[in-house]
């Protein structure tokens, strides 16, 4: 919800801004939950430590429930209240929505957008295949005794790789449109993933993850604010 919210509460020419600063947050807190899931199932074993695998899954459902009983309960419009009351007075002088163009332009406009929806799944596809091999991956290509506390290390280098790109990419595009800076962050990405298939130390892959963070901090602050 808070993405939508963004188009309604917060002034057009600090949308990028405050898009890299939602997102921020959300990299936090993801990179939080995410590194303490795989510290956790760093004790797992299919014999003994089943118990471990629980507390994962238990952990996952609290904080699920906590952030949408959250989003419920903090997002409740009151009735002449503004949500962001400092935005109140440039939100009323917005000028009127334009009127719906064209069937024409409308059909254009609807196949541009089926292309972003279609670049959302390729890339959080490619985010998630990060996150979702690479225990595998360090523990067969790098050769890692304990890839669960690798994933971890990695895990938290990308998300304060994003986390740190998240704001100056959302100003930048303010000031200078999403185009440049999605050739940049779709560049970088291919960079990282290119590496990734000559990484063979530890090292090696925190750097691509710095690259890989910055790639995502891109996207993500962007394409919330387009």
């Amino acid at each position: 919800p808070a993405n939508a919210l963004l188009v309604d509460h917060v002034p057009p020419s600090r949308i990028g801004a405050a898009a890299g600063l939602l997102n921020v947050f959300k990299v936090a807190g993801a990179g939080v939950f995410v590194i303490t899931v795989l510290l956790l199932m760093d004790n797992y074993d299919r014999d003994t430590g089943r118990v471990w695998l629980w507390a994962s899954l238990a952990l996952l459902v609290c904080v699920v429930v906590a952030s949408a009983l959250w989003t419920v309960l903090s997002l409740r419009m009151r009735r002449g209240v503004p949500l962001i009351p400092a935005f109140a007075e440039e939100l009323a002088q917005r000028p009127p929505r334009r009127p719906a163009p064209p069937a024409r332009s409308e059909g254009r406009r609807r196949g541009a957008y089926v292309l972003f929806l279609l670049s959302l799944v390729f890339v959080i596809a490619a985010m998630s295949a990060m996150q979702v091999y690479s225990i595998p991956f360090l523990e067969d290509a790098v050769g890692l005794a304990n890839p669960a506390r690798g994933a971890a290390l990695l895990a938290l280098v990308v998300a304060v790789s994003t986390a740190a790109v998240a704001v100056p990419a959302g100003r930048l595009q303010d000031r200078f449109g999403h185009r440049p800076l999605l050739v940049a962050a779709g560049v970088s990405g291919a960079a990282a993933a290119l590496l990734l298939m000559a990484a063979h130390t530890l090292v090696h892959v925190m750097f691509i993850g710095v690259v890989a963070g910055f790639s995502i901090g891109i996207f993500v602050s962007v394409t919330w604010a387009m």
